[in-house]
C-alpha cells in the first residue's frame, strides 16, 4: 500500500472521529435546546442538520475507507462529490445557527411570547405549561415585564387590574394566591431567553464552521 492511500485512509479515519463529535454536540445541543424549541423553528432545524451532517460524515467516512483500498476511478470521484456535499451541509448547519442568533430572532421570540399570554387562558394547556416554566425557572414576567398581561390581554376585573398576571410570575415568599399576589418579577422574558438561546447557538455554529472549514 502506498503513502497516497495511508495518508488516505488516516484522514478517513479523523473524519470518523469527527463525525462522532458531531453527532454527539448535534445531540447535546437537541437535548438542552429542545425545551426552547417553542421560541423559533429554527433551532429544531439547526440542531436536525447538525445530527444528519454528522451522520452522514461517518458513513462518507467509512466509504473513503473502503475505496482507499481499491483504484476504482468512479468510487473516488463519488467519494470526492460525497464529501464536498457534506462539507457544504455543515456550512448551511453553521449559517442556520448563525441565521438563529441575528437580529430578527429577537423579534421572532417576542412574538412567540407575545402570542403564549394572549392564548394563556384559552384552554391552551400547553401553553399556560411553557410560559409558566419560563416565568418560574428564569425568574421573569411578560415580554418586557409584568405590564404586558394587562396591556396585551385585556383586563376582566377593573377592581383588580394585576388579575391577568399569573402566580409564575409572583416572587417566592408571596401569598400563593394569585389575587394576593402583590411581589412580581420586574424583568420581563425576552431578553433572558433571546441571550440564552443565541449564546448557545452561537457556540455550536462557531464549532460547525471550524469544523467545515477543517474539512
Amino acid at each position: 500500500m502506498n503513502c497516497s492511500k495511508c495518508l488516505l485512509i488516516f484522514i478517513n479515519v479523523l473524519y470518523m472521529c469527527s463525525s462522532v463529535l458531531i453527532v454527539a454536540a448535534g445531540v447535546i445541543a437537541k437535548i438542552f435546546l429542545g425545551k426552547y424549541s417553542f421560541l423559533s423553528d429554527g433551532i429544531s432545524i439547526f440542531t436536525t442538520l447538525w445530527i444528519v451532517a454528522g451522520c452522514c460524515l461517518l458513513v462518507i467516512s467509512i466509504f473513503g475507507i473502503i475505496v482507499s483500498f481499491g483504484s476504482n476511478t468512479i468510487f473516488i470521484n463519488v467519494y470526492s462529490i460525497l464529501l464536498i456535499a457534506i462539507v457544504v451541509l455543515q456550512i448551511s448547519a453553521a449559517i442556520a445557527g448563525f441565521s438563529i442568533s441575528a437580529c430578527r430572532s429577537k423579534e421572532i421570540i417576542s412574538d412567540t411570547i407575545t402570542s403564549l399570554i394572549q392564548s394563556y387562558d384559552h384552554n391552551e394547556t400547553s401553553s399556560r405549561e411553557t410560559i409558566d416554566w419560563m416565568q418560574s425557572k428564569y425568574q421573569c414576567c411578560g415580554v418586557k415585564g409584568p405590564d404586558d398581561w394587562n396591556t396585551l390581554k385585556p383586563v376582566t376585573d377593573a377592581a383588580n387590574e394585576n388579575k391577568n398576571i399569573p402566580f409564575s410570575c409572583c416572587i417566592q415568599g408571596t401569598d400563593g394566591s394569585t389575587s394576593q399576589c402583590t411581589d412580581y418579577f420586574k424583568n420581563g422574558c425576552l431578553n433572558i431567553m433571546h441571550e440564552i438561546v443565541s449564546n448557545n447557538v452561537l457556540i455550536v455554529s462557531l464549532f460547525a464552521l471550524a469544523v467545515a472549514i477543517a474539512q
